[in-house]
Order: C-alpha cells, then structure tokens, then sequence
C-alpha cells in the first residue's frame, strides 16, 4: 500500500468526508477542530467538481465511444494528482 491508494476515488467521496468530519465536529465539542477541516475538505472537492476531465461520448457503428481532449492542462494533472480516477 502506498500514498496514492489514500486518494479519494472522486470529488464526491472527498465531498462525503468532509461533511461527515464537520458534522462530527459541530455535534461532539471535544473535536471541534474537526468541523473547519471538514469544511475545507468540502472546498477542495468542490474544486476538484470544477477542475473534472469532461468527455463527450458519441456513438459510432451503433457503439458508444468517448472522446476526451490529448492534451494534459494543468487541470488535468492537478485532478490526476488529487483523485485515483
């Protein structure tokens, strides 16, 4: 096991975390602490929801295919970086 299977499968699971971690931290006063980093995860899965590859998918011979742009942004790799899909 290594640091990159620690990462979120998708923003949506980062997303999850983060209010579980802030609602943990507002209902317990002992992990307070807990509620601003929940908020900020929720921040960096939002963003990482804005920085997401798009695709179009088409259909070609009755058969869907996707098609995705080749050339890496900076997004991309910033995305590729902070989530495994």
């Amino acid at each position: 096991m290594n640091l990159s299977d620690l990462r979120p499968a998708t923003p949506a699971h980062l997303a999850a975390v983060g209010v579980a971690l802030w609602l943990v931290g507002s209902v317990v006063h002992v992990a307070a602490v807990l509620a601003p980093l929940g908020l900020a995860l929720v921040l960096v899965a939002a963003l990482g929801w804005l920085l997401r590859p798009r695709s179009r998918t088409t259909y070609w011979r009755g058969r869907p295919i996707e098609l995705t742009d080749d050339s890496p942004t900076l997004g991309r790799r910033l995305y590729a970086a902070m989530f495994r899909r």
